[in-house]
């Protein structure tokens, strides 16, 4: 009787052994999956990315220090494009071609968060504007500026100076990129230079709709400023 209770006390171990591994394993797989999204903190300020957008995040830990974040998303849906960015199709002329690349980035306390009047002020500053006095108005309403590395195209809405830097070889070569930098918040458009600031580089097809585009990323990243 003694032998039969043994046995079974030894199975009911056994049993009782496979249900907790069975279960660890279980709990192991669940958290083992990466996380729906990510949090990442900026100059104070806490934001909860979905999966699969940040590619790059440097942050200072020091308050009043320069953070940045950086992503890749596909216009208009703004939705993560990291690996199309990295593996371009061959037969293209480069990432930005046509393909609604944009890159997001996100910077507090940097000395490079200008408005369009500082950047324009910083390039008369290193003589860097060729045609100061005599900007050509071109089709899309832009003032346009030659620079010396960039073209920059300015425009005023609501007073305010928005400027947009293109590559020179803007004109018909795709692989041009155009940067638009602009405030996280809306009530900062105002100021010279800014705390928090967000850059797009897109391609030159975006020129049109730069500040559209600009507009959809900045409630976008707004919306994850939750945590």
């Amino acid at each position: 009787m003694s032998n039969i209770f043994q046995k079974l006390t030894c199975r009911k171990w056994v049993l009782a052994g496979l249900v907790l591994l069975l279960a660890g394993a279980a709990f192991k797989s669940f958290y083992d999956q990466p996380s729906p999204f990510e949090d990442y903190r900026l100059n104070g300020k806490c934001f909860r990315i979905p999966a699969g957008y940040v590619v790059a995040y440097i942050a200072s830990g020091q308050p009043g220090g320069e953070d940045y974040l950086g992503m890749i998303s596909k216009w208009p849906d703004l939705s993560p494009n990291s690996y199309q960015f990295y593996h371009p199709d061959p037969t293209s002329h480069g990432p930005f071609e046509d393909r609604g690349v944009i890159t997001i980035s996100i910077f507090s306390n940097s000395p490079g968060n200008v408005s369009g009047q500082a950047l324009l002020d910083r390039n008369v500053e290193i003589g860097g504007i060729k045609n100061l006095n005599n900007p050509v108005k071109d089709k899309l309403g832009f003032n346009e500026y030659y620079g010396i590395i960039n073209t920059l195209y300015e425009k005023e809405i609501n007073n305010i100076k928005k400027v947009v830097s293109c590559s020179p070889t803007l004109n018909g070569h795709l692989k041009s990129t155009c940067e638009y930098k602009f405030p996280l918040f809306v009530q900062d458009e105002n100021k010279y230079l800014y705390e928090d600031m967000i850059d797009i580089e897109t391609g030159p097809q975006h020129l049109k709709d730069m500040f559209e585009v600009g507009e959809a990323v900045r409630a976008k990243v707004l919306s994850w400023m939750r945590c």
